[in-house]
C-alpha cells in the first residue's frame, strides 16, 4: 500500500545559515548523529533560546528544481512499487522494520552509458537513511545490485547529454547551509561517479542538455500519495 505524510514544513534559508555557523552542517556532514542544538537567541540579546533539530528535518528538504532551465525536460519518478527496489533500500541501509513506513522511495529507470540497459537511480527520504544537505541516494544495476551509494544527494537530477568516459553526466543541485550551487558529477571508466562534496565542476544550468528525473514535488500535504518501504 501507499502511505499519505502530513505536510513538511520547509527550512528558512536564514535557520540553514545559523546552522552553517554553529558547525552543525559540518558534524552531519561527518555522518555524526545530531538530537538536538542548542543556539544563541537574536545578537541583540544575551538569553539563550534552545531549537530542538532532528535528523529527518535535514531530510525532507525539498529542492524546488527552479534552476532546470525550460529546455530540459523534467519527469516525475516512477508511481509503481517495486519489490526488488525496496529489498536493495532495506538491505543496504540495514533498515529496521519500525523504520519501514517512515521511509519514504523514489526512483527512474536510466540508461547511463547507451548499452540498452536500464540502471536505476533511486532517492531514499527518511530520518533513518537521511543526511545534510541533501537525501540519500543508490545507483543500481539492472540485476539490482547496488553500484555506488551517494550522500547529501539532491533531487531532480539532470541526466545530461554530454558524458564523460561513456557515461551521462549528472548534474544536480548542492546545498551548504543558506547556499547552493549546480555541479556535475562525471564517472569514471567502471562507471563510478564522483561523490556530490568532492567534485569542483561548477555548471551554468542556461547551458544544461538533457532529462531531468525524479522532479517529484518534495513538500507534500496531508493528501500526498507516495511510497514507502512498507508497500
Amino acid at each position: 500500500m501507499r502511505k499519505n505524510f502530513a505536510k513538511i514544513a520547509c527550512l528558512g534559508a536564514a535557520s540553514l545559515s545559523l546552522l552553517a555557523g554553529c558547525g552543525v552542517i559540518d558534524q552531519l556532514k561527518e555522518g555524526r548523529g545530531l538530537g538536538k542544538v542548542t543556539e544563541s537567541a537574536a545578537a541583540d540579546s544575551e538569553s539563550a533560546e534552545e531549537e530542538i533539530l532532528m535528523e529527518d528535518d535535514f531530510a525532507e528538504i525539498p529542492v524546488s528544481g527552479a534552476w532546470i532551465p525550460d529546455s530540459v525536460e523534467m519527469m516525475n519518478s516512477e508511481t509503481e512499487p517495486d519489490q526488488k527496489i525496496r529489498d536493495a533500500i532495506v538491505d543496504y541501509y540495514e533498515v529496521p522494520d519500525e523504520e519501514l513506513a517512515n521511509t519514504r522511495y523514489y526512483y527512474n529507470h536510466v540508461d547511463l552509458n547507451d548499452d540498452g540497459k536500464d540502471e536505476i537511480l533511486v532517492l531514499a527520504v527518511g530520518q533513518y537513511v537521511g543526511g545534510s544537505g541533501g537525501t540519500s541516494a543508490l545507483l543500481l544495476n539492472d540485476d539490482m545490485t547496488v553500484r555506488q551509494a551517494f550522500t547529501a544527494f539532491n533531487a531532480p537530477v539532470v541526466i545530461s547529454e554530454e558524458s564523460t568516459n561513456g557515461y551521462h553526466n549528472l548534474v544536480l543541485e548542492r546545498t551548504d547551509g543558506g547556499s547552493s550551487e549546480i555541479v556535475e558529477l562525471t564517472a569514471s571508466e567502471d562507471g563510478i561517479y564522483e561523490n556530490v562534496w568532492d567534485t569542483e565542476k561548477m555548471v551554468d544550468p542556461n547551458e544544461l542538455k538533457g532529462t531531468a528525473v525524479i522532479c517529484d514535488n518534495m513538500t507534500y500535504d496531508e493528501n500526498a500519495d507516495v511510497l514507502t518501504l512498507e508497500d
